[in-house]
């Protein structure tokens, strides 16, 4: 009984690492799998875990004109709220899969991302909304991992 105890407590702690740090890695942007991509035609995402539940995520963004942007964030993912470290006006909660961002206390952005299961693909709905609070189309965005 004891070695089934260990065994099992061991895939538990196994499965909660891997899933925390399954999003680590380098992501592209698959448009042809895509929706509602507005001017984006690129993406590449990458994510490192730099501390406990800690990610610094760095993004290269090309839109339709032919630019090609560069940003960095840095998130706490252990569901608790934080203040952004790129806007210190922005506030966000951050557990796996799941991303809330909020300005003046109302969201203006959220992520609800899920993965495949043998972990080459990430799909990431983007929801947004105005100033107003109005609604914008989802985003689909499907990411393979490189």
């Amino acid at each position: 009984m004891r070695i089934t105890v260990q065994m099992a407590t061991l895939a538990v702690l196994s499965f909660a690492a891997f899933a925390a740090d399954r999003n680590v890695g380098t992501w592209k942007l698959d448009l042809a799998k895509s929706k509602n991509m507005g001017e984006m035609t690129g993406r590449v995402m990458k994510i490192s875990k730099v501390g406990e539940n800690k990610f610094h995520y760095e993004f290269e963004t090309t839109t339709k004109d032919g630019k090609t942007t560069r940003n960095t964030d840095e998130r706490v993912c252990d569901g608790k709220g934080h203040h952004s470290v790129a806007d210190k006006s922005i506030m966000y909660t951050c557990a796996e899969g799941h991303t809330v961002f909020k300005r003046d206390d109302k969201p203006y952005l959220e992520y609800i991302g899920t993965y495949s299961a043998d972990g080459k693909t990430f799909t990431n709905v983007t929801k947004t909304w105005t100033k107003d609070g109005q609604a914008m189309p989802d985003q689909i965005r499907v990411y393979d991992r490189q």
